[in-house]
């Protein structure tokens, strides 16, 4: 029946049929089955290694199960001219990203240290640079510049487990991040340090107490030259005040495609107000709406220019202070503002299984979908098993 919506109750057996103007908010809930658990398998992953480095008494040990490292590293710590710890790593050549939750590090000192670290070689003195926790010390950012020589570096403040943590290295620049949740970050510390293309990336675990194993447990441990934030999908937000979800692949100054085959494939860049590629705090979301077109970024500066487009995980901007300036979507970038949103509130709103909310001013009921012309990308046919919900204001 057009322009009405059939609503059959199977477990009373009873069909009702309702003019779609005297629908206010149709809901769908999700009743996802949830997945199995995935195979324990307590060996290294491939490409895993691990050592003890320095003069420790023990041996530490390294089980992986279920993608969780739990390691036991004995090691007096990793400072100084010389470090004394246990390590899980893989070789790599070039560019590297590592990131992993610390869930827990158990109190045997409290300047017990896991963390994060990215070494020239497997000796004592090597140069590294590293972003750690301790048991009771704080977080840290540190490195070794040249081997035999001191470690230096800076504290992160009150920062413990469990917390995220990321490190990165893009030539010679090696970045330092932290995050609460795993989806929006922040940037700590940039160093800029000379080491060998061929290098050491991992875990490190250092007990700060002779002849005593301290059990460290780090989650969704990931390492590749380059990462994508998997616990956040980017907001694309329209000046009509529909959001698409999804994320870029490419853009120019015409239109917005997406990785994948999501619903919308193109965006025209023309309509687009806003993209988020971490969560906006209630505050930054406030000052993304009213601000001039441009960048902010995790360490919380902005970047006054115009979008020019995105490439290669990179989005780029063109200003009058900068020139041509290139920003890090996967963690550097919170947001980029291209204009301001536009129009009156539509009367229509629906909202997607994957997050995306479409208005317009008029819809039309199909058979099993709901049809809608968007200002931004014209007609759209959204299938009804696709929808969340439906609201009329």
């Amino acid at each position: 029946m057009p322009d009405r919506i059939m609503v059959v109750n199977a477990e009373l057996s009873s069909i009702h049929a309702i003019d779609a103007s005297n629908v206010a908010r149709l809901s769908f809930p999700n009743n996802a089955v949830a997945p199995l658990p995935a195979v324990v398998d307590e060996a290294l992953p491939a490409g895993w290694r691990e050592t003890g480095l320095g003069r420790g008494r023990l041996t530490g040990t390294t089980r992986h199960e279920r993608g969780t490292f739990t390691v036991r590293g004995a090691g007096s710590n990793i400072d100084g001219e010389a470090d004394s710890f246990h390590y899980v790593y893989k070789a790599v050549r070039g560019d590297s990203e590592i990131v992993a939750e610390v869930t827990s590090i158990q109190y045997t000192h409290p300047n017990a240290k896991a963390g994060l670290m990215m070494r020239e070689n497997l000796g004592d003195y090597s140069r590294n640079v590293m972003i750690a926790l301790t048991a009771m010390s704080g977080g840290a950012v540190q490195f070794r510049a040249h081997e035999r020589f001191g470690t230096e570096g800076a504290g992160l403040g009150a920062v413990f487990a469990p917390h995220w943590l990321k490190l990165k290295r893009r030539g010679n620049e090696f970045s330092a991040f932290v995050s609460a949740n795993g989806r929006a970050w922040s940037l700590v510390a940039r160093i800029s340090l000379e080491m060998n293309e061929s290098f050491y990336v991992g875990l490190a675990v250092a007990s700060a107490q002779e002849g005593v194993l301290n059990w460290t447990t780090f989650t969704r441990v990931r390492e590749a030259p380059k990462l994508v934030n998997e616990d956040f999908t980017p907001q694309v937000d329209l000046v009509s005040g529909s959001t698409v979800i999804g994320r870029p692949e490419r853009a120019d100054e015409n239109e917005i495609s997406f990785q994948g085959a999501p619903k919308l494939v193109r965006v025209p860049t023309g309509r687009v107000a806003r993209i988020a590629f971490q969560p906006l705090s209630s505050d930054l979301a406030w000052k993304t709406r009213v601000s001039r077109p441009g960048v902010w970024v995790s360490n919380g500066d902005f970047f006054d220019g115009e979008f020019r487009g995105i490439a290669r995980r990179e989005l780029t901007i063109s200003s009058v202070l900068y020139g041509l300036r290139t920003f890090d979507i996967d963690d550097e970038v919170v947001a980029v503002v291209l204009q301001p949103r536009k129009g009156p509130r539509l009367e229509y709103e629906i909202e997607m299984i994957d997050g995306s909310v479409l208005r317009a001013p008029a819809i039309a009921l199909g058979d099993g979908e709901i049809k809608l012309r968007e200002s931004a990308l014209g007609e759209v046919r959204v299938p009804a098993f696709e929808i969340v919900e439906f609201r009329r204001w």
